[in-house]
């Protein structure tokens, strides 16, 4: 059996992976918010109709109200919602009830 100094060490060391983690979660999702952006942002194409249409389904495949969807959220409110003034509406892909599966 563990003592309990080898079961603390333990705990930290998850605990510090767990901040790790979170950390890289907060800066991909910048990351890929500002990407989103930069299209959105972009001149009615193809491209953009494509890419947002694509973008969107992903967000219907999260379950409903998915954290890193509210992520988006936040951020996109933190900068004065510029992707829902570009037509992504993410309060509604993101907390929009999803259809039910049969099987």
């Amino acid at each position: 059996m563990e003592n309990n100094s080898d079961v603390l060490h333990e705990l930290v060391q998850v605990r510090i992976r767990e901040l790790h983690l979170t950390n890289d979660l907060a800066d991909v999702t910048h990351l890929f918010y500002s990407t989103l952006l930069c299209i959105s942002a972009q001149a009615d194409s193809d491209f953009r109709r494509q890419t947002l249409g694509l973008i969107r389904s992903k967000f219907f495949q999260m379950p409903q109200g998915s954290r890193l969807g509210q992520m988006f959220i936040e951020i996109d409110t933190q900068f004065g919602r510029p992707l829902e003034s570009n037509g992504v509406n993410l309060q509604r892909w993101v907390f929009e009830p999803r259809g039910r599966w049969n099987g």
